[in-house]
């Protein structure tokens, strides 16, 4: 049999032992809700990337209409929104029309903000 001491070692063990599993239980549930938290945020970032690019191919056909159309309440617009169209000439050896270029700060490419 085990004696006294024995007893309240081996029981204060197994309380510590049970303390752990609890802790460890814890903090693996914390873990999945902050597993879950930066996935949908990742998929957030995803969506934002593909809008920015649904965004650039927008204004860039919205300036390419404007200057083709020669329509100057699309440019105001455009201009509204602090983007401004500028034509570039294409270059005389290709024969190619003028290319309209936006201007914006947010990184479009051609693209600015006033």
């Amino acid at each position: 049999m085990l004696k006294n001491v024995q007893f309240w070692v081996l029981s204060a063990l197994g309380a510590v032992c049970l303390a752990a599993v609890a802790v460890n239980i814890v903090l693996a549930s914390n873990n999945q809700g902050l597993r879950l938290r930066v996935n949908e945020r990742a998929q957030l970032i995803g969506r934002s990337a593909t809008a920015a690019l649904v965004y650039r191919q927008m204004v860039q056909a919205l300036a390419q209409l404007s200057v083709r159309n020669h329509d100057p309440r699309l440019q105001a617009a455009l201009a509204r929104q602090g983007l401004k169209v500028t034509v570039q000439p294409a270059s005389v050896q290709s024969g190619a029309q003028r290319a309209p270029a936006l201007q914006s700060g947010v990184g479009l490419a051609g693209v600015h903000h006033e």
